[in-house]
């Protein structure tokens, strides 16, 4: 003998229909399916490739972009924007550079929280470079006498990066990149020349962020602050 299933009655206190028999939940046609159900949907779909399913979008890692600004005459200060070129990410503060001048002699500060992320103290009679990033010690040093490449062991990574001139008119203008181990590039610093305010702009990898950038962004400020200070010891020597 058949029996007739029971109709689904609605059910305000969750949203579902039920029955006699217990809940009846139809979660392809529920307008607020449960959390477990949109995650199992979300992998299936993951499996159909984009000309199977028209709801598939594929997601592009895309680099970030920071710009920094001279803030003030002194090209001493500097801030440090997101994308969007409004929000202040980082502070700079340089001190004049002067023999006797106080250290660190470059601070850099987040803008959202006033902690101090890195710091940067240069030497008299070397090229190495010290710096500070969350609080931990980094050296900054030349390759080489000669070179132009500045290496640092990153604490984020467990190895080495080094800072290198991009292009044969990197030397002059100031355009730089930083490559990790395998020669893979993780930022890119592009002068801005002929701009009044801004100094320049930095390119970050794809999946760049947390302790990572703070150490590229404080030790590429201190590439720049170093170009920057031995082209005024050049001047007064000339």
């Amino acid at each position: 003998m058949h029996h007739p299933q029971p109709q689904p009655q609605p059910n305000p206190a969750n949203g579902y229909p039920t029955t006699s028999n217990g809940p009846f939940v139809d979660f392809a046609t529920s307008p607020n399916p449960p959390q477990h159900y949109q995650q199992a949907q979300l992998q299936a779909n993951a499996g159909y490739a984009p000309s199977q399913n028209p709801n598939y979008v594929q997601q592009v890692p895309m680099p970030r972009f920071l710009h920094i600004y001279e803030d003030g005459l002194t090209h001493r200060h500097r801030q440090i924007l997101d994308t969007d070129k409004r929000t202040v990410l980082y502070t700079v503060k340089a001190n004049s550079g002067a023999l006797f001048s106080s250290k660190p002699h470059v601070t850099i500060t987040s803008a959202t929280t006033g902690v101090t992320v890195g710091t940067i103290t240069f030497h008299q009679i070397s090229n190495k470079v010290d710096l500070t990033v969350r609080d931990q010690p980094i050296s900054l040093h030349k390759s080489s006498i000669f070179g132009s490449r500045h290496e640092f062991m990153s604490l984020a990574t467990g190895s080495q990066l080094k800072w290198k001139r991009d292009g044969v008119l990197g030397g002059m203008v100031g355009d730089m990149l930083c490559l990790d181990q395998n020669e893979q590039q993780l930022a890119r610093y592009d002068c801005s020349t002929f701009a009044l305010m801004k100094e320049g702009k930095v390119e970050l990898a794809p999946g760049v962020d947390g302790p990572l950038m703070d150490e590229l962004l404080v030790s590429g400020i201190a590439m720049l602050e170093y170009k920057r200070r031995e082209d005024e010891k050049n001047s007064t020597a000339g």
